[in-house]
């Protein structure tokens, strides 16, 4: 506690002489958003709270991934279970919908999206991060939150190419181009990297599927091998069309431990997932006659998965691969028309249609050289078909409140095919019901310096192909409910003469009938809707603003809730508070120190959930140590003509990895390694 102190008393002697910060975004009632309301307007006009995060943010903190971004607002925490990261959203995992370019890209078959290191920092112009639920205008899974990826476009007179560099700790290294020119009403944009690294021995303690239907947890010392992601960007607009292709190739290794369980292959970790997505994207945007406006988006996304299990040392010693993965295509085409009625009335209305097919591979053994199959394993292939269209009012009733509200109608179809390995298939509906959502998006007051909003809004998540299906050791169970979360909102942001704005927003969530796989009499474990829950966060912000590039922000939120049943297996972090503390000084023209400080205090133990991996038949909960976080970097922008350079060292409190009963914020383990550094170079050319 003493060195937590030392560094506040450096971090505040360091500003006493601090000075704003171009970096626009944090707190700023003049920021532009669209997230909200499907329109281009600023933050204090916006019905809903919209936090944007910047490249340049990025970059000045030291965030080498969406995720660890996302650490730093209010309400969203991220946490990896095995080769994953998950993003949660006011307690609730995966309950915030990704976006790309205002497309969603959640896969239906395990309502995921990857974001970690699939996007290179120089391909992203913004994300916007939505907080609350957000069904009425971006539909299913809009749940409790929403992430909005935008990515670049090249920008008339601004030819640019770049190449830039990471070398970090556990041999991680980055190698990155980044091009863009435009030819008058032509012009395109590239981006590319390839990431390889995270090599190095750890502590774990994770929930394990061994590859024959059961599960165990361990512990102990295992071995990381490198894993590897590659990606690429290219974007072309011309006029009014913009056509975007998007490839991530990526392997991510799983650490082990005990090796006595563990056959471990010489030359490596054979426990490991391969991921490949695509992308592609078409967007046409235009003027109608009566003066309004239409924006038409398609897309298809291909995402297939191959996880290769290890070979087990006990049980089943021959066999040699255990090969389990995932293969799904989604279809998705959305339009939208803007309209201005009157001068003091305004509509937003469309219609989404989405397609998938596709599903779980078959699990498959090589015994001796031999392909089999074990009757427990199957294949399922689902079709799901959605329709849905919204509408969206907003009514200027005065010149300080405005009024808007919304509806959303959805109709979803779907069937999955289970092929058992014994050759039989079986047939399976999804009895899905018609869905309304109805908000009452904001009442909202609007000042020449000050916001106040009343906000009421829904989400919903439907079961995904896994809880329905089941699998392995799980049970389906093709009657779910929809899962739905009823938020009600008060958000107050105030600026003070533009150096200080400070936002406070307390928010109460209604969840019910969340899904999780609860055991049954004969060992396995059912998917099953459970008992509703209450979810209270309150969320206060302050930014302060200096001069010569130089700012403070600081965040605190308290999330406490009341549960029913065991429903603890889908909502972690009851009566936990939690800060974060950016601090940028620019102590010369071209350099600037910033530190990112991040604290987690909870005050009950929390219960590691393993939703998506193997069950646990008597589970327990596990004592939390409060987390610290501090990170300590130095960046220089145009050190040498056209150069930019940073050096981080993350985790500065902490030599250690990970300690073996540490858990998070989520009750995982923390992303993040021990202490560790990184240097990034980028050039211009």
């Amino acid at each position: 506690m003493k060195s937590i102190l030392v560094l506040f008393q450096i971090f505040f002697f360091i500003n006493v002489q601090a000075e704003e910060m171009s970096l626009g975004s944090i707190l700023n009632l003049n920021e532009q958003v669209y997230s909200a309301s499907r329109k281009v307007q600023e933050d204090r006009e916006a019905p809903q709270v919209v936090t944007i995060i910047t490249p340049k943010q990025m970059k000045r903190f030291g965030f080498r991934t969406i995720n660890e971004a996302l650490q730093m607002v209010p309400g969203f925490d991220v946490q990896r279970q095995m080769r994953k990261e998950f993003v949660w959203t006011r307690g609730v995992r995966e309950s915030a919908l990704i976006l790309i370019n205002s497309i969603p890209i959640m896969n239906p078959n395990d309502n995921e999206a990857i974001l970690d290191k699939a996007f290179n920092i120089e391909m992203i112009d913004r994300v916007e991060v939505l907080r609350g639920p957000g069904g009425v205008l971006w539909g299913n899974n809009a749940f409790l939150g929403i992430v909005n990826v935008i990515t670049k476009k090249a920008k008339k007179g601004e030819d640019l190419f770049e190449v830039n560099g990471h070398y970090a700790s556990y041999e991680q290294r980055k190698v990155g181009l980044v091009a863009s020119q435009s030819f008058g009403d032509l012009s395109y944009f590239i981006s590319g990297h390839t990431w390889r690294g995270e090599k190095h021995d750890v502590e774990v303690f994770n929930n394990y599927n061994d590859g024959t239907g059961g599960g165990s947890q361990i512990s102990g010392v295992g071995r990381q091998d490198e894993s590897r992601w590659d990606d690429v960007y290219a974007n072309i607009s011309y006029k009014d069309w913009s056509f975007s292709y998007k490839r991530d190739d990526h392997r991510e290794y799983t650490p082990l431990t005990d090796l006595q369980t563990f056959v471990i292959p010489e030359g490596g970790n054979p426990f490991y997932e391969d991921d490949e997505t695509e992308l592609f994207q078409l967007t046409k945007s235009g003027k109608l006659s009566d003066g309004g406006s239409y924006m038409f988006r398609g897309q298809v996304l291909n995402r297939d998965t191959i996880i290769r299990y290890p070979q087990r040392a006990t049980g089943t010693p021959d066999v040699d691969i255990l090969l389990d993965g995932m293969e799904v295509t989604v279809y998705t085409a959305d339009i939208q028309i803007n309209e201005q009625v009157s001068e003091k009335h305004d509509i937003v209305w469309g219609a989404t249609y989405q397609h998938v097919e596709g599903g779980k591979q078959p699990i498959v053994l090589k015994q001796n050289g031999t392909v089999t199959r074990q009757d427990n394993y199957f294949q399922a292939h689902a079709k799901f078909t959605s329709i849905s269209g919204f509408f969206q009012s907003t009514y200027k009733m005065s010149d300080r409140w405005n009024l808007g509200g919304g509806l959303r109608l959805e109709y979803t179809d779907a069937v999955a095919e289970r092929r058992l390995s014994s050759g039989s298939i079986i047939m399976e509906d999804f009895n899905y019901d018609p869905t309304y959502i109805v908000n009452l998006n904001s009442i909202h007051k609007v000042g020449k310096n000050d916001s106040l909003k009343f906000i009421f809004s829904k989400g919903i998540r439907r079961p995904d192909v896994e809880q329905s299906t089941g699998g392995e050791t799980f049970v389906g169970n093709t009657d779910l409910k929809d899962e739905s979360a009823l938020s009600f909102e008060i958000d107050y942001l105030k600026d003070f003469s533009g150096k200080v704005t400070w936002r406070n927003n307390i928010s109460l969530t209604h969840v019910s009938d969340l899904i999780d796989f609860k055991p049954n009499n004969s060992g396995s474990f059912v998917a099953g809707n459970l008992d509703d829950a209450d979810i209270y966060v309150l969320e206060s912000e302050v930014k302060w603003t200096m001069k010569n590039d130089s700012f403070l922000l600081a965040n605190l939120t308290y999330k406490t809730g009341e549960t029913e049943d065991d429903i603890d297996f889908s909502i972690i972090g009851t009566n936990q508070w939690s800060f974060n503390i950016l601090n940028s000084y620019s102590f010369t023209n071209k350099w600037s120190v910033n530190t990112y400080i991040s604290y987690v205090g909870t005050k009950e133990d929390y219960f590691a959930p393993n939703r998506g991996a193997a069950p646990i038949s008597n589970p327990s909960r596990k004592e939390v140590d409060d987390y610290v976080n501090v990170d300590l970097g130095f960046y220089g922008e145009g050190i040498v003509k056209d150069l930019d350079m940073s050096f981080f060292i993350y985790n500065l409190l902490d030599e250690e990895y990970f300690h073996q009963n540490r858990f998070t914020k989520t009750g995982y383990l923390h992303p993040r390694p021990g202490r560790n550094y990184a240097v990034n170079i980028y050039y211009k050319f």
